[in-house]
């Protein structure tokens, strides 16, 4: 994952579900990469636990919460004969 500020990286775990690398630090990625050749399990492991984090990120999942502030605030409305 680059990144101008390596310490803004609000929701990412470096080394938990990836690396964090400075943006044009061509040794980090080099680095990073390397890792994940080497470490193939690891890689894995690192991709199910990103891939849990970015879940409630998806377009359903907008959608959902989306749905469901509509629903609080129309039905109630609507109950109300407004």
């Amino acid at each position: 994952f680059p990144s101008h500020d390596i310490n803004q990286v609000p929701f990412f775990k470096d080394r938990t579900c990836g690396y964090i690398v400075p943006i044009k630090d061509s040794v980090a990625i080099r680095y990073a990469v390397q890792q994940f050749i080497d470490h193939p399990v690891h890689t894995k492991d690192m991709g199910s636990i990103a891939r849990k984090m970015v879940e409630p990120f998806t377009w359903e999942a907008y959608g959902k919460k989306h749905l469901t502030n509509y629903d609080q605030i129309v039905i109630p409305d609507r109950m109300m004969g407004i």
